[in-house]
């Protein structure tokens, strides 16, 4: 039998397959051991449930919300140079939001309310809190 001589390069990329193929023998067979150990210790745990865990529950999708009005408090009316002025409170929507003041004249709208009318002599002002008009009468002392 004649001897054959290979390149380097081969020799190298030969025993190069050979680790690989070893390696990757190597590894199966250890997963293959450890996963049929491991199971069987937990799943002792798993069925006695020490913890009370349950699955999640699913949650039906929250629907929009229609905002509320806000509501809104007449505290003044002036016609300072001839200009009749409504001062309105307008609550905060929202739990720990702030009320804001507006100073409006008729005619104006700010953050959805329009200011129609404005009675000074009655102290009553009519606005379109959100597309639904609303008469605002002075109440003295009211908070």
């Amino acid at each position: 039998m004649a001897a054959v001589f290979l390149p380097e390069t081969v020799k190298r990329r030969a025993r190069i397959c050979v680790w690989f193929l070893m390696g990757n023998a190597l590894s199966t067979s250890v997963g293959a051991l450890a996963s049929g150990i491991a199971n069987v210790p937990y799943r002792e745990i798993i069925s006695r449930n020490s913890f009370g865990l349950k699955a999640p529950e699913e949650k039906p999708e929250p629907t929009l919300a229609v905002p509320l009005r806000p509501k809104i408090r007449l505290v003044g009316v002036t016609t300072i140079l001839g200009k009749k002025i409504a001062f309105l409170v307008i609550a905060g929507s929202e739990s720990g939001r702030l009320s804001e003041c507006l100073m409006m004249a008729e005619g104006t709208a700010e953050n959805g309310v329009l200011l129609k009318e404005i009675d000074e002599k009655a102290a009553i002002v009519t606005v379109v809190n959100h597309g639904q008009e609303q008469v605002l009468e002075f109440k003295e002392g009211a908070n």
